[in-house]
């Protein structure tokens, strides 16, 4: 029972609510309680009242009346738990930390909280972010289409070590944030060191400091939110989990890094002022960067178990593999060498001596503040390119160990930046070299920093060697160029450059594979489509078979009756009335996409699947998720790793059915709704309005081919290797339910696709017989009855009395008949009448098509009469039409 009740989000919305009135109570106690030191006597709640015109007083009153806005936030949580709906927890949670924040503020400027009162806003905090993560939970049970979201055992390891790591870093982050000084400063030595945790407990702090610890602290309550957030998903969809994590691992990069930053330029500011200054802030951020090293490690494990990612080669790995990573870790050496070398070297002399400056970069790093301009300017670069270099560094191998599709160009950027950081040192060099007269006064300063008793009797000379540097870089560029182990991405290189690099003949790696596989002149890139060409013997096999039963005399009326017959007689005894199945023909022959939606348990999924089966054609079922957000999630990945591109299941049908021409094949989408259809579906909804010889939809952005015994082959389905059609014997098919955990479906959808609504669950079969055989119709057949129906039938749209009238009576809703509707409307009449002989639907099929395509688009306007409106369309015959509007806004 306990579980069960787990499994509602109404059970955890009210938790939050029982949390927050806590939370609520406690802040109450809060302001209620006497404040210490300088405003002992007084509360917040009695200063805010009686403390007369200072700062304090207004701080106290701002505090006070954000107490009650919490009221705000308890009606909001209220009303989610009654409606059931997201709308108010989040933004009571957001508050009461808010209002905690604003506490500490309090503190640290006037230092009047005592510990009593800490303890009691920091419970607060805590029981609010206990709600704020029972809130994500909530929110995920009505956003996911099951509890559990399975995951490969394998995996499991992985993603708790991910959870420790992150959880390890936000502990980290905390302690860092809070005991490592982000500054010293002093006249001659340290006179003042800026802890973020002493701030917060000092009786005296500078304003500054004050600053910086109220921004440091509400970053590391943005990143401790999210955190919470994530590990909502530990549980139900570790997938989502671990995306979430990957970005928290950033984010605490992110905020370790904005601490270093924060220091130094505090450092460097004092510095150039002439204070004595140091800082190790950067503490931080260098344990970050080692963290996210295992953390990749662990994110490529778990998409190695889960297939996200082909798992490494066993046995011997190419170089091609690495050798992205090589000249990255060439070029990043060749920076950190760089850093040795002697950027300026200063040689002056005089009748008595000779004396020699050198300047390295840590030479720079260390003394620039008591340099000239020209050289500190140099010296800010040179920290730049460290920074630069080393948070690149740190993206590659995470890429790289995480198994980062585009690896390559990550590591193709990063090892451009170094070389152009080190170009940059290189022309410095030879400016300092050349342009005596102008670096004369900062060169100056450098001798006398180093040589105060120089006098202008001394002549100098300037020369670098970080010329050396650039022109190692040069000569690794130049190799990996040759090499064109950066090119592209490799697993999205142009046409162009694949056919380059793939073309046939020249005894190249080839375009998909690497030297060990091409050498024995065997590579397969797309083994799943190759298993599908090998079966094209068998295809052809099966529809010999399929053709000794087909139809003895095929019509629409003949398919509608037979198909309710099969429905009603097989093993599952479905019910479908002749009215039912022939909206369904007809919706087919009207557009390419149906859309079945309605309550769960009425016959939508299985209406595609019995008709399928009945006519002995060929129907596939894709599970739509929650998760999905580009088209890549139907059609499939390009590794580029292992180089092979994994087609999706829909994808491997729709190949198949372009090997199987003359079989009708159904690729039914179940429940599409649970993702925006538009994020993954928008491509063939452009398809579909292409005429049926254009509709070819492009996979990737290189040419698939493999190679057999040296030669190469084409994959019979696809077009220059990329292009993949959308035969005219694939109709495509979306079951969609109305509830919380799905979107609403979009103008755009509805208008290019035949919906039908399945309102009501279909009565019981009694009077089965046993089963009858199938009958095969021919995807040529079926288009050939669609085409003679429409070119008998004699309705016109425009014309429609009926029509007009429904048209004019939602002009003022602004829903119209566009062109693509009115085409629709007609091909669905004509082919409903053609269902129904010698009888009278016209009427019927033009009520059926505007209840689906026009009035069902009422659902989401504002109707000030709808009374009035029932009547107009009771008036005119549309009973059904009526009943629609009658029902709509009703809970």
């Amino acid at each position: 029972m306990e579980k069960n009740l787990l499994k509602h989000a109404r059970v955890y919305r009210a938790i939050v609510l029982v949390l927050f009135v806590l939370a609520l109570a406690l802040n109450l106690s809060a302001i209620l309680l006497p404040l210490s030191n300088g405003l002992a006597g007084y509360s917040i709640w009695s200063l805010a009242r009686e403390g007369g015109a200072t700062t304090s007083t207004v701080y106290a009153l701002c505090l006070k009346f954000g107490f009650f806005l919490g009221l705000v936030g308890l009606v909001l949580s209220a009303l989610e738990v009654i409606r059931n709906k997201a709308s108010g927890n989040f933004f009571s949670a957001i508050y009461f930390l808010v209002f905690g924040v604003a506490f500490f503020g309090f503190q640290i400027a006037y230092h009047s909280v005592g510990v009593g009162l800490f303890v009691l806003i920091l419970l607060s905090m805590v029981i609010a972010t206990i709600g704020f993560a029972f809130s994500v939970r909530a929110k995920a049970l009505t956003k996911t289409k099951a509890e559990n979201v399975p995951v490969k055992p394998e995996s499991k390891r992985a993603a708790v070590g991910i959870l420790v790591t992150i959880a390890i870093g936000l502990l980290g982050l905390l302690l860092c944030l809070l005991f490592v000084p982000v500054y010293a400063v002093g006249s001659t030595s340290v006179d003042h060191v800026c802890v973020l945790g002493q701030v917060l407990i000092s009786e005296r702090a500078y304003l500054e400091d004050s600053v910086y610890c109220l921004i440091n602290v509400a970053l590391f309550v943005i990143l401790f939110l999210y955190f919470i957030s994530s590990l909502s998903y530990f549980w139900s969809d570790k997938k989502r989990f671990v995306l979430m994590a990957r970005k928290l691992m950033w984010l605490e990069v992110a905020v370790s890094f904005e601490f270093f930053m924060l220091g130094y330029i505090i450092q460097f500011a004092y510095s150039l002022q002439g204070f004595y200054s140091e800082s190790i802030s950067f503490i931080p951020f260098v344990i970050f960067c080692a963290l996210t090293l295992p953390f990749s490690i662990l994110k490529g494990q778990f998409d190695v178990a889960n297939g996200i990612v082909d798992a490494p080669r066993k046995g011997h790995i190419r170089f091609t593999d690495i050798e992205p990573l090589v000249y990255l870790l060439l070029v990043t050496a060749v920076t950190v060498v760089s850093l040795f070398f002697n950027i300026i070297d200063v040689k002056f002399d005089s009748t008595a001596h000779n004396e020699d400056v050198t300047l390295t970069g840590l030479k720079l790093l260390q003394d620039y503040p008591n340099l000239g301009s020209g050289y500190q300017v140099l010296a800010f670069g040179i920290m730049l390119m460290v920074i630069c270099s080393g948070i690149g560094l740190v993206l590659a191998l995470s890429g790289f160990f995480s198994r980062y599709k585009h690896f390559p160009a990550l590591a193709k950027a990063v090892t451009y930046v170094n070389v152009f950081f080190i170009f940059v040192f290189g022309v410095a060099g030879i400016y300092f070299t050349i342009a005596t007269q102008i670096t004369e006064e900062s060169t100056l300063e450098v001798i006398r920093y180093y040589f105060p008793a120089y006098t202008k009797d001394y002549t100098y000379s300037i020369h670098s060697d970080a010329f050396y540097c650039l022109l190692v870089d040069v000569i690794i560029v130049a190799v990996m160029i040759i090499r064109k182990a950066l090119d592209g991405e490799r697993g999205n290189l142009s046409v162009e450059s694949a056919n380059v690099a793939g073309g046939g003949g020249t005894g190249g790696t080839g375009l998909i594979g690497g030297e060990d596989e091409t050498a024995e002149g065997h590579f397969d890139p797309c083994p799943a489509f190759s298993q599908i060409d090998a079966k094209e013997a068998e295809f052809a096999a099966d529809l010999t078979k399929r053709k000794a039963i087909a139809a003895a005399a095929p019509s629409l009326s003949g398919l509608v009756k037979f198909v309710v017959t099969y429905a009603k007689d097989s093993r599952l005894h479905l019910s479908y009335s002749y009215e039912d199945m022939a909206t369904f023909v007809a919706g087919l022959g009207a557009c390419r996409l149906s859309i079945l939606q309605g309550m769960s348990g009425t016959g939508k999924t299985s209406l595609p699947k019995i008709f399928s089966e009945a006519i002995a054609a060929k129907c596939d079922l894709i599970e739509v998720e929650s998760s999905w957000k580009d088209k890549n999630e139907l059609l499939g990945y390009y590794n580029e790793f292992s180089e092979k591109f994994t087609p999706k299941k829909f994808t491997q049908a729709l190949y198949a059915a372009n090997l199987n021409t003359e079989i009708p094949t159904f690729i039914v989408l179940d429940e599409m709704n649970l993702s925006r259809i538009e994020y993954y579906f928008s491509d063939f909804l452009s398809l579909m309005e292409n005429e049926p010889d254009k509709r070819e939809l492009k996979l990737l952005n290189i040419n698939l081919r493999a190679k057999d015994g040296g030669l190469w082959r084409e994959y019979k389905a696809l077009k220059d290797g990329s292009l993949l059609k959308v035969p005219s014997n694939v109709w495509f098919i979306g079951t969609a339910n109305r509830d919380e955990s799905t979107f609403v479906i979009s103008d755009k959808v509805y208008d290019r696709a035949y919906t039908m609504n399945f309102s009501k669950r279909a009565p019981k079969v009694r009077d089965y017989g046993n089963p009858i055989p199938q009958q095969f119709y021919s995807a040529q057949k079926l288009l050939s009855l669609y085409e003679d129906a429409k070119a008998k039938g004699t309705f016109d749209a425009e014309s429609n009395n009926l029509i007009k009238s429904v048209e004019e009576l939602l002009l003022p809703f602004n829903i119209s008949f566009g062109n693509r509707i009115l085409r629709q409307i007609e091909d669905f009449v004509d082919i409903y009448e053609e269902c129904f002989p010698g009888r009278n639907v016209q009427d019927q099929a033009v009520e059926t098509i505007l209840l689906s395509k026009v009035v069902a688009k009422l659902e989401v306007k504002t109707i000030d009469d709808k009374e009035e409106l029932v009547r107009q369309f009771a008036d005119l015959g549309l009973a059904r039409c009526a009943d629609f509007i009658s029902k709509l806004n009703e809970d």
